[in-house]
């Protein structure tokens, strides 16, 4: 996630956004990938709950799955991010602070093509511990007992936009959402990355 900061986000550039990490999910306990749950199935969904401790206000939320099948060759890994435009409004939401420091990085940025978890050559490994990319899970989540740092849980209510970045409709609440990100929506930059359209059913 990145906030849009006091403007909001329809003039937020998202070449300055600041993102932190909510949630992870790579290799199931009994074996397998959280991910082939999302790509073998046309209706597959994903629920995530936004930490209750973060501020009121606008935000980008960042998904994206890295396809590893070729990640034992550096610049082998496939990136698929999307984003949506979130309000966080509730009355409780008081949070002091947003995440900073090690907790947040920048899109492109975050990685480099020879990073654990991006480029891993056993990653063919019945007993792989799959090191993930880029910053920690925010210490707001991990402190969090509603939220779940492996992505289960129930949502915290949203008003995501009616569009993804790159065209794709997404859900919408009743209440007005945000106006589009100038920008790319997902970090600034050009980096040569595959683009997955995908359907975001819930935030």
């Amino acid at each position: 996630m990145a906030a849009c900061g006091d403007q909001g986000c329809t003039s937020f550039d998202s070449a300055n956004a600041q993102f932190f990490k909510i949630s992870e999910l790579g290799k199931k306990p009994e074996g397998g990938w959280y991910m082939a749950d999302l790509t073998t199935s046309t209706d597959a969904s994903l629920s995530v709950t936004l930490p209750e401790n973060l501020p009121a206000g606008e935000y980008l939320l960042r998904h994206e799955l890295i396809a590893m099948q070729l990640g034992m060759s550096p610049g082998g890994a496939e990136f698929y991010p999307a984003c949506v435009q979130i309000r966080l409004s509730a009355p409780t939401r008081n949070g002091a602070a947003l995440p900073s420091g090690n907790e947040v990085t920048t899109f492109p940025g975050a990685y480099k093509d020879t990073d654990p978890g991006i480029y891993t050559p056993n990653i063919y490994e019945p007993t792989l511990n799959y090191v993930f990319p880029g910053p920690p899970v925010i210490a707001l989540a991990a402190a969090d007992p509603s939220t779940d740092p492996s992505g289960s849980g129930s949502d915290t209510p949203t008003t995501p936009t009616n569009t993804e970045s790159d065209g794709t409709p997404s859900s919408s609440s009743s209440t007005e959402a945000p106006a589009p990100t100038g920008g790319s929506g997902c970090g600034g930059g050009s980096r040569s990355r595959k683009t997955k359209r995908r359907v975001v059913k819930r935030v």
